[in-house]
């Protein structure tokens, strides 16, 4: 263990200094009093207005765990360096493939990559996938996502979401896509196919991420030929194998909404039960508001969560309106609120809403019980008399 200096910079995607990044590390120091002799401990420090960071400290080896900064997100799959070893002078990283001599005397900073969020909007988020395998060659699974556009509001939210089940609406936002997938003789290849089966929406698949979705180039049909990974021996059950991420981007019919469906591609060549597999795991991120921003920002600030709960609620409110008027969804009131409330940051004005909503809503549920009570024959003018019920 010894005396080290470490320098690095925290840069955006284009290079730019990402200014006020906070630099988590971990250290592995000598602990006389630890049965191991050595001990772990993490610290942090802040680069200044250029992305600069220095660390000096007294170590055997030193582990960057993570990189935060508003606004930003860390990526460390470009990262060259994530870990120093003083001890063989070894560095280590994701982009440096394996174990590289560290020269102690470069002035050079190690340069730390994060991605500048796009714009955050308000988003629908729910699990989706498919399991498909050789004995059923050609299963065909609609992919279900939340747009809330099939029918009157809040009826969405009481669907099943089951893979299997029947599509009997082609014009149901809700089952917007198809998903089947055929395997070749041999079961070395396969190819999904994904197909847009509701009028007027489209599909795009890429194996490059975005968060937001291209404005054109939708097809009616994609076909996705890939291979299978693993080993063809005939009686050993296999781990699945991870292929590839695949991303899809769905366009709702007249461009109501937006998708990104962010899956994980696994395949099992060999299993006993089964036969081959191809599976597609992941997420599904709607934007309802026909705007093309799919940037979800998953954080526990409490800030974050009040918004997203009470845009929910917010929702809600209008889905009852839509759903008791017999009417559509009130699309340009809600993005709206969205844009004042969400986006701007508006905080004691949604305050105030969810104050007017939550008064309104008891209100609503007392006529609904007096309503239920006067039908029963047990309504009384006097409280005191209800309040015996």
């Amino acid at each position: 263990m010894r005396n080290v200096k470490i320098k690095g910079q925290v840069v955006d995607l284009d290079g730019q200094a990402v200014s006020g990044a906070k630099v988590r590390y971990l250290l592995t120091v000598f602990q006389p009093l630890s049965p191991t002799f050595s001990d772990t401990a993490y610290e942090t420090s802040l680069a200044d207005d250029k992305g600069i960071f220095e660390i000096e400290i007294s170590a055997y080896n030193i582990h960057v765990d993570t990189i935060t900064c508003d606004g930003y997100e860390y990526i460390p799959e470009l990262t060259y360096v994530d870990k120093i070893d003083f001890t063989n002078n070894t560095i280590k990283g994701p982009k440096s493939n394996g174990y590289k001599q560290y020269d102690e005397k470069s002035s050079e900073p190690f340069k730390y990559y994060m991605r500048k969020r796009g714009t955050v909007d308000y988003l629908l988020v729910n699990d989706t996938g498919g399991t498909f395998n050789v004995k059923k060659n050609e299963p065909v699974y609609p992919m279900l996502l939340d747009t809330w556009y099939d029918s009157y509001g809040a009826e969405m939210d009481n669907k099943k979401h089951s893979s299997g089940r029947k599509i009997d609406r082609k014009d149901d936002p809700d089952r917007c896509l198809e998903i089947s997938c055929v395997f070749n003789e041999d079961y070395s290849e396969f190819d999904l196919v994904f197909r847009a089966i509701t009028d007027g929406s489209g599909v795009i698949v890429t194996k490059d991420l975005s968060y937001e979705a291209p404005e054109t180039g939708y097809k009616t049909e994609v076909v996705y030929h890939d291979t299978m990974v693993g080993q063809n021996n005939l009686y050993v059950n296999e781990s699945p194998k991870v292929n590839d991420r695949v991303y899809v981007f769905v366009q709702g019919p007249g461009k109501k909404f937006y998708s990104l469906m962010d899956m994980r591609l696994t395949t099992t060549l060999v299993n006993a039960h089964s036969g081959p597999q191809v599976r597609l795991g992941g997420y599904a991120y709607t934007n309802p508001l026909g705007r093309r921003y799919l940037e979800y920002v998953n954080t526990t600030n409490d800030n974050e969560k009040y918004f997203r709960q009470s845009l929910n609620f917010y929702r809600h409110d209008l889905e009852q309106q839509a759903q008791k008027n017999r009417e559509e969804f009130n699309v340009i009131e809600f993005k709206k609120i969205v844009d004042e409330r969400y986006a701007g940051r508006n905080m004691e004005a949604l305050k105030a809403d969810m104050k007017v909503l939550s008064e309104k809503s008891r209100k609503e549920r007392e006529a609904q019980e007096e309503a239920r009570l006067r039908e029963m024959g047990l309504w009384s003018d006097d409280p005191a008399e209800r309040l015996k019920l």
